[in-house]
């Protein structure tokens, strides 16, 4: 018996189509391999971008806190939005009153939330000080854009953001006279990222 040709491409009809039941669930299976392999790639990678767009909005915030210190002449203050964790977020602003609180009458620059769970935050200065005053962690600069303790010495010193189940790190290094960086600790071996905090 002859088989007619197909009319689209000149084969001959064989009455079969579509996939057989094997070649679906070989399919399936290989999907579910490559996802299985993908994902936490995807779920780490998730993290450090975190981790990166959290430790760049901190250092943007010190390098606003210091240009609005310097354009308005007052001590510009960075405060944890919880008195004692930067992880809860932070607040910049004027101390219009020289309060150094925050009050009614200072202007609010900027105020962010809380930083993602699986990102951690860890503050020290060179001389393994934390950034703190007797109301808590802050970061304060003169109207000149130095950064100042609350004895009004210049200080420096460097915040470092961590995630969870990653050994990558991030700092914002913060020098006596008031620049500002973000760098690797693991991979800059200055002294000022490479220290111990």
């Amino acid at each position: 018996m002859r088989t007619r040709p197909h009319p689209r491409n000149g084969l001959a009809a064989s009455g079969r189509h579509g996939f057989t039941l094997v070649e679906v669930i070989v399919v399936v299976a290989l999907i579910a391999i490559l996802l299985s392999m993908a994902v936490p790639s995807l779920a780490a990678f998730q993290r450090n971008s975190e981790l990166r767009a959290t430790a760049s909005g901190f250092l943007a915030a010190v390098q606003s806190a210091r240009a609005e210190a310097m354009k308005r002449g007052v001590d510009t203050y960075m405060v944890p939005v919880s008195n004692s964790n930067w992880a809860t977020g932070w607040t910049v602003y004027a101390d219009v009153d020289r309060s150094q609180s925050l009050t009614g009458n200072d202007v609010v620059i900027m105020q962010t939330g809380a930083i993602a769970s699986k990102t951690s935050v860890t503050s020290g200065l060179a001389a393994a000080a934390e950034f703190a005053g007797t109301s808590g962690k802050f970061i304060r600069f003169n109207g000149g854009g130095f950064p100042l303790a609350m004895d009004g010495s210049f200080r420096g010193g460097a915040i470092e953001f961590g995630v969870t189940g990653s050994t990558e790190k991030r700092r914002v290094v913060l020098n006596a006279v008031g620049r500002t960086r973000l760098c690797d600790p693991a991979k800059d071996t200055t002294t000022d990222c490479a220290q111990p905090l």
